[in-house]
């Protein structure tokens, strides 16, 4: 027979758990009173360890159900279950265990069992498996490893004394006290000690190491000079040539990096700009137009000036667009500079109070937000004509205006021709 299993098992804590499952090959057998033959083999366990892992106990369930179809259920089935607890003493493991029969199939039968077993602690095995390392192995188990203790198999200190690291403390101490006396106590050896018979600290100077330190002089303060003020010499002071009057350019302030448009499932609605950092903003709202200035924000992308156009949707906004602001600063001699803006532009179906705010993203992202809220009604749905001509790409304003002039037979003015002076 051959019985091949998966098994799945792990520890949480206190808390251990196994289960098992496979398929049982074996040859087929029938004597019209009992039928053997291939079958799914399961099984499952779990416990608890206290104490220190000194006391474990839990259930166990296992058994098999055969693969053929002239038997019941309970025939075909063979289960039993046990619980059962272990004592560990030291290296040796002492059990018991017992429990019913849980089906009608041939086998299964009430069950004792009693177990001794060799079952080494967990840490005892954690070690035996870092001492297959030799390059970690640490014999002694004082911290350091074989390599680098100089006494391998006695547990010690770390010194760093070259031929005494990781040796017991005692034997360190009387032989560095063998090799390297120290009279007065002071930590430096007495052949390196100029003063070996009074304590004193290490220095660098071979002539006062180890003698005691010396105060440091007394410092005496000499008063200060006097001073004789002298009269101020009289500056003549030189015309002053004329200036041009400079006004500080606007310092450089955010990127405008990504802007879209949110319909949200509850009818409200929401433009979002994204950018390199938080700037300065000025509000207007006139009826159905909203205005955002973003005061040193700059616009970088051509993209993110195309209008975002959403009449076709059921939210409050008809079409909004970023348009970068110039503003002209007179610097030096005339030149002008230009420091950037940006004008986000808003046409709404209705006239209402949007809401405003700035948002930061765990990611550092700076997001300014404008929140709009749900149309009132169905009617509200239609915007006026206004706003929705507002919203309309400047080619369709053209084109309708075009088609509206030719309905009412208004021809377009004729193109300006320029007229040679005579």
């Amino acid at each position: 027979r051959v019985n091949p299993r998966a098994v799945a098992s792990g520890r949480v804590g206190p808390f251990f758990y196994e289960a098992n499952g496979g398929f049982l090959f074996r040859r087929k057998i029938d004597d019209g009173s009992l039928e053997t033959g291939n079958a799914f083999t399961f099984g499952a366990g779990a416990g608890l360890f206290l104490f220190d892992d000194v006391l474990q106990f839990g259930p166990e369930l296992w058994g098999n159900h055969q693969v053929s179809p002239k038997w019941n259920y309970t025939k075909i089935t063979p289960v039993s279950g046990i619980f059962g607890v272990k004592v560990h003493l030291g290296n040796l493991a002492i059990g018991v265990a017992g429990g019913p029969g849980l089906s009608d199939a041939p086998g299964v039968a009430p069950r004792v069992i009693a177990t001794v077993a060799l079952a080494p602690p967990t840490h005892v095995v954690e070690m035996a498996r870092a001492s297959l390392d030799t390059g970690n192995a640490d014999r002694d188990h004082d911290g350091l490893v074989d390599g680098e203790d100089d006494c391998p198999d006695q547990a010690g200190v770390t010194s760093g004394v070259a031929g005494q690291n990781g040796c017991p403390e005692k034997d360190l101490a009387g032989e560095v006290a063998e090799k390297e006396p120290d009279g007065d106590g002071d930590g430096v050896v007495d052949k390196d000690d100029a003063c070996p018979t009074d304590a004193g600290v290490a220095s660098d100077d071979p002539k006062q190491n180890g003698c005691p330190a010396k105060p440091p002089p007394e410092v005496v303060e000499k008063p200060a000079p006097q001073t004789v003020e002298k009269p101020a010499k009289k500056v003549r002071e030189k015309p002053v040539a004329k200036s041009v009057r400079l006004e500080a350019l606007p310092s450089p302030g955010a990127e405008v990096t990504f802007s879209g448009f949110e319909e949200h499932d509850d009818g409200t609605s929401r433009i979002f700009v994204k950018l390199s950092g938080e700037v300065p903003v000025e509000v207007q709202v006139k009826g159905t137009r909203a205005e955002f200035l973003l005061k040193g924000a700059t616009i970088p992308a051509r993209n993110n000036k195309n209008p975002l156009l959403a009449q076709h949707f059921g939210s409050m906004v008809l079409s909004a667009r970023l348009v970068p602001e110039r503003v002209h600063v007179r610097h030096g001699h005339g030149k002008k500079k230009h420091a950037g803006d940006a004008r986000l532009v808003v046409v709404m179906r209705r006239a209402v109070t949007p809401t405003s705010r700035f948002e930061t993203s765990p990611d550092g992202t700076t997001t300014f937000v404008v929140d709009f809220p749900k149309p009132s009604s169905e009617a509200s749905m239609n915007p006026p004509e206004k706003a929705r001509a507002k919203a309309r790409p400047r080619t369709e304003r053209r084109a309708h205006a075009k088609a509206n002039r030719k309905a009412r037979g208004v021809e377009p003015p004729p193109k300006a021709v320029p007229i040679d002076d005579p």
